[in-house]
C-alpha cells in the first residue's frame, strides 16, 4: 500500500440492497490514488459475492476474509485499522451511504494542511431516504466539541470522518468495551486538540430500519420518548458504560492529550467515588447537550451514589 494513499474503511454486514451503490460512489472519486479495504462481518446474503464481484473490476477493492466471527461494527473497524499502517490518510465508510464525487478530495486537501501532526476532520451531511432523496442537513450550526460534552454524547459520524496517519498509531486496537468507533476516534482527537469540522456536506447518510446508527425508528419522537423511560430502568449499566469508556479514553491519551485532566474528571464521576457528583459535574461542565440526557445522567449519577458507595475498582 503507498504510503501518501488514502484507504477507504468500509465494515460489511448483510449489506446486498445498497453496498453496490456506496462502492460505485467510491469507484467515481475524482481522487484515485485511494485503496477500499472492506471485511465481511459474516453476512448472510449476497454481500460477499457482490464485493468480490467489484474486486474483480478494481484491483483498489480488497475484501477481508478470516476467522474472527461476527465482531459488531465497532471492532470490525479496530480489525480494519491493522490493515492500514502505511496509509496516509484513513476514511471510514457505511456500506450504505452515498459519497459526491469530490468528496475524497476536498477532505484530503484539508487534513493534508496538519503534516506530521495528528489530525481528525469530520464533515457535515445530508440526512436521506433510501432512495437517496435528502431529508434535511444534519448540522445547521456547528457542533458543540466541549471535550466533557462531546465523550458524554457524541455527534461526530463515521462515515464523515478521516483521520491521518500520526493519530492511526494512536487511536487503533479499540478496547472491546467501546461501543463507536466513531466515539473513541472523535473524544481522543479532541482531546489531543485536533479535530475538525468540515461545514460542506460531502455524503448522503440513508436512513432505513437496518441502519446501525439512524433509523427511521430512532428519528421518531414516540420511541426516543419510549427508549428514554426503558433506560431509567438500567441506570447501573449506562454508569458502569461511562465509567469504562472514560477510563480507556484516559489510559489512551496519558502521555499525549492536554484535555487528559478533563477526562479524568468524568472517570472519576463515574467511578462512585465522588461525594456529590451533581454539583461536581456542575462544576467541571460534566453534560449532555440534550436536556432530556442531562436529567437522566443526573438521575443514574444519584441512583448509583446509593448502590454503590465504595466506588468502582
Amino acid at each position: 500500500m503507498r504510503k501518501n494513499s488514502a484507504a477507504i474503511l468500509m465494515a460489511a454486514y448483510n449489506g446486498e440492497k445498497f453496498i453496490g451503490e456506496q462502492i460505485m460512489s467510491i469507484i467515481a472519486q475524482t481522487y484515485k490514488d485511494w485503496v477500499l479495504l472492506i471485511r465481511d462481518d459474516g453476512s448472510t446474503d449476497r454481500t460477499v459475492e457482490i464485493i468480490r464481484d467489484f474486486s474483480r473490476q478494481d484491483e483498489r477493492i480488497k475484501l477481508i476474509l478470516d476467522e474472527n466471527g461476527h465482531l459488531g461494527n465497532c471492532q470490525n473497524f479496530s480489525v480494519l485499522m491493522d490493515h492500514v499502517a502505511t496509509s496516509q490518510y484513513i476514511f471510514f465508510s457505511d456500506q450504505d451511504d452515498y459519497w459526491f464525487q469530490d468528496k475524497i478530495k476536498k477532505q484530503v486537501d484539508i487534513i493534508s494542511r496538519y503534516g506530521n501532526n495528528p489530525a481528525a476532520l469530520y464533515s457535515n451531511y445530508y440526512l436521506a431516504d433510501e432512495s437517496l432523496k435528502k431529508y434535511r442537513i444534519a448540522y445547521a450550526h456547528k457542533p458543540n466539541e466541549y471535550i466533557t460534552i462531546l465523550s458524554m454524547e457524541n455527534h461526530v459520524m463515521g462515515c464523515t470522518l478521516v483521520i491521518n496517519n500520526p493519530l492511526l498509531k494512536i487511536v487503533k486496537e479499540i478496547p472491546c468495551m467501546i461501543d463507536n468507533h466513531d466515539h473513541w476516534i472523535a473524544t481522543i482527537a479532541k482531546a489531543l486538540d485536533c479535530l475538525q469540522y468540515d461545514r460542506e456536506p460531502h455524503i448522503c447518510h440513508r436512513v432505513h430500519d437496518n441502519n446501525v446508527t439512524t433509523t427511521r425508528k430512532n428519528l421518531c419522537i414516540a420511541n426516543r420518548v419510549q427508549e428514554y423511560f426503558k433506560s431509567m430502568d438500567n441506570t447501573t449499566a449506562w454508569i458502569q458504560k461511562q465509567y469504562l469508556f472514560h477510563k480507556a479514553v484516559g489510559k489512551r491519551i496519558k502521555d499525549w492529550g492536554e484535555e487528559n485532566g478533563k477526562i479524568a474528571k468524568c472517570e472519576q464521576v463515574f467511578s462512585g467515588s465522588v461525594k456529590h457528583p451533581v454539583v461536581f459535574c456542575a462544576k467541571n461542565n460534566i453534560r449532555t447537550k440534550n436536556i432530556r440526557r442531562k436529567v437522566y445522567m443526573y438521575y443514574a449519577l444519584y441512583q448509583n451514589k446509593k448502590l454503590n458507595k465504595g466506588g468502582m475498582s
